[in-house]
């Protein structure tokens, strides 16, 4: 005998449980979308506040200054700010304004940058309970502060005029040439040093490497003391024989004249002719007092006059060491070296106020330095002056804003 059993129609539980899955997944299609647009909107925002800090950044680039002088820049912080803001809106139409946060709590110039934007929920508000997602992306880019020494010379022209050197040649061989004026050279003078900076223009002449445009400098021995006290010496009347002291003007006889080491203070012209020599048997420092101190070499030599390591010996307080040669700061007369003489020194010579001359086929040539001078005028060919194992000094320190990296 066969039982027919009662099956109930289970066809309206497979619609439900389909219809639920139906809705479930459209629901979680819809999460999907939103939350995904919010993960968008979030890789936008980050690119637009990456974006916006590099364009700020490359304001500061190269700007002269320590990192507090560029953050109270107003000037350039409302420049940074612009650019940042057209990369965010570039970026990001529409998002609100923000500002630049700068720092230097690190020692480095910080520029923090927020972006802010919304991304709108559909059924995702089902989950969050509000209609959209805050999205908030920051970015931080730094400039390192680099602080370098421009104008820094062994061979220093304080004049800040132009100066006109014909077809002579400037040699300075481990340091740099610094001119606070412009310069006028003839077609075959040649420049060489590590490098070249002027205040000025220049024009004709030969650079290696080429000149650059630099601040003008202070003196930079404007800390010595001058005049210079002459307090102890005594008047003397032969340099060659009597050795230190006070002398006035004095021609340089033919035959070789060798200083004893020591202070030499001298109120008048010492002159040369031809046939003459001066040298020394030490340290000497020759101190050449306004109005009429000068040192005037015509077709004589100088030969190795040598600078003290020390203060001279005997020297009253101040004198300095390591210089040759000094006029007083007002003395305008120059160092001439007129001819086909030559001039060799073993140290610095510094005469603020006066021009090293000359003419004719005349090489100053000087071992250490510095030389600091108003100006010079070579017209001869090959004449020169020539800084040799050069010592520079001055310069002034000047901090510029680096390359801008990303630092968040």
């Amino acid at each position: 005998m066969r039982v027919l059993l009662n099956r109930r129609d289970e066809r309206g539980a497979v619609t439900l449980i389909v219809t639920f899955f139906i809705v479930a997944m459209c629901i979680c299609a819809a999460m999907v979308t939103d939350f995904g647009m919010a993960y968008l909107n979030k890789q936008q925002a980050q690119g637009a506040a990456d974006a916006a800090v590099m364009a700020a950044g490359k304001v500061f680039v190269g700007q002269s200054g320590t990192c507090a002088s560029l953050m109270s820049d107003a000037g350039l912080m409302d420049s940074a700010n612009s650019a940042a803001d057209q990369l965010r809106l570039a970026n990001l139409p529409g998002s609100p304004d923000v500002n630049l946060v700068p720092s230097c709590a690190t020692g480095v110039l910080t520029l923090d940058y927020h972006v802010t934007t919304t991304s709108p929920l559909g059924l995702g508000q089902m989950v969050t309970g509000t209609d959209h997602l805050n999205v908030d992306r920051e970015a931080e880019a730094s400039l390192q502060i680099v602080t370098t020494t421009v104008g820094a010379c062994s061979l220093c022209f304080l004049g800040t005029g132009q100066m006109s050197t014909g077809n002579a040649d400037y040699q300075v061989n481990g340091g740099s040439i610094h001119l606070n004026g412009s310069l006028s050279a003839g077609p075959n003078g040649m420049w060489t040093a590590n490098s070249i900076g002027l205040a000025g223009t220049a024009s004709g002449g030969q650079f290696s490497p080429a000149w650059k445009t630099e601040p003008q400098i202070p003196d930079p021995l404007g800390s010595l003391q001058m005049p210079l006290l002459t307090t102890g010496l005594s008047p003397k009347s032969n340099p060659c024989t009597d050795g230190p002291g006070i002398y006035g003007a004095f021609p340089i006889p033919k035959g070789v004249c060798t200083l004893q080491p020591g202070a030499y203070a001298i109120t008048g012209s010492w002159s040369m002719k031809n046939n003459s020599t001066l040298t020394s048997s030490g340290g000497v420092t020759l101190y050449f007092q306004s109005p009429s101190g000068m040192l005037d070499v015509k077709n004589g030599t100088i030969d190795n006059l040598t600078a003290p390591t020390g203060s001279p010996s005997g020297a009253p307080p101040g004198w300095p060491s390591g210089l040759a040669i000094i006029y007083d700061r007002n003395n305008t007369n120059p160092i001439t070296a007129q001819g086909n003489g030559g001039t060799a020194v073993a140290g610095g010579i510094y005469a603020k106020s006066a021009t090293i001359d000359f003419n004719g086929g005349s090489t100053f040539l000087i071992n250490g330095g510095p030389v600091v001078v108003n100006g010079a005028t070579g017209n001869g060919n090959p004449g020169a002056v020539i800084v040799d194992h050069a010592n520079d000094i001055g310069g002034t320190q000047q901090s510029n804003a680096s390359t801008t990296t990303m630092t968040k």
